[in-house]
């Protein structure tokens, strides 16, 4: 009752959102999910047993297998959370982005195991507008490994939401500009994935499961990353010299002045 009257009459003085919801929480999320709703708008939903939570991510629904842990849960809702905030000033850095992802009803996936995906997928028809993360490839803690939990999400809103509002700009197609860049980083355009790329790459992705759209994806996800410092640790350096060169954002900045500017657009708020 305590938080609806503030949500009636606003917040008092010394209120404490996340002491009161016990958890980060955002206001303009739940009153995003309120207008969404009142205007008919379809919020993805998770087919049972599945567990769904979307008023922590502004309604974004992330969609939980019921052997993940709360923990997991929930920090897979911070760092999508997170990601859609990356100022953190409570509000959504780009609404055209986030009103994309909800009304495609974007799922952030959280499996323990694969067999889990085959469930989900039986049960939710042709939705296939998600991204997957797995439970063993989070890190809750302050561990010297990547957080899997930050590229998949990151994945989902540059997929789902980016590629969408500013197809021009991010479309996972050949004559986007974010095409343009990725042959660039990749030493040429190539359809497929190549048995080796140029010297001169400074972007060597070898999956060849992963088509050209998908190669726009990965390319974005090291770029942001890059550009925001969650690439610049010492130990991670080392870990992904095979597929990313510039690990901080000063030798991005040094490689690719041109994709920096780009990314640095302020209608995109992306980096700043």
């Amino acid at each position: 009752m305590k938080f609806w009257l503030i949500l009636q009459n606003g917040p008092q003085k010394n209120t404490d959102f996340r002491k009161l919801l016990g958890y980060q929480f955002s206001l303009r999320s739940l009153l995003t999910l309120v207008i969404l709703i009142s205007a008919n708008i379809a919020v993805a939903n998770c087919p049972k047993p599945f567990i769904s939570s979307a008023a922590n991510n502004f309604g974004v629904v992330v969609c939980s297998s019921p052997s993940v842990t709360i923990a997991h849960q929930l920090h897979a809702e911070k760092v999508l959370h997170k990601l859609l905030d990356y100022n953190n000033d409570m509000i959504p850095d780009n609404e055209k982005v986030l009103n994309q992802m909800i009304s495609n009803q974007s799922i952030f996936l959280v499996l323990k195991q694969e067999e889990e995906l085959v469930h989900y997928e039986s049960r939710s028809g042709d939705h296939f507008n998600f991204a997957v993360v797995y439970q063993e490839e989070m890190v809750l803690d302050d561990a010297e490994q990547f957080d899997a939990t930050i590229e998949e999400a990151l994945h989902l809103i540059t997929a789902e939401g980016y590629s969408k509002v500013y197809p021009e700009f991010f479309g996972e197609f050949k004559g986007s500009q974010i095409s343009v860049f990725l042959d660039e980083a990749r030493g040429g355009y190539f359809a497929s994935v190549p048995r080796k790329y140029p010297a001169k790459a400074y972007f060597t992705y070898y999956d060849k499961t992963c088509d050209y759209g998908c190669q726009i994806t990965e390319f974005l996800y090291w770029s942001i990353s890059t550009l925001r410092g969650q690439q610049k640790f010492n130990w991670r350096d080392y870990e992904i010299e095979n597929e990313w060169r510039p690990e901080t954002s000063d030798k991005l900045q040094t490689i690719a002045p041109k994709l920096v500017k780009f990314l640095s657009r302020e209608e995109f708020s992306i980096y700043k």
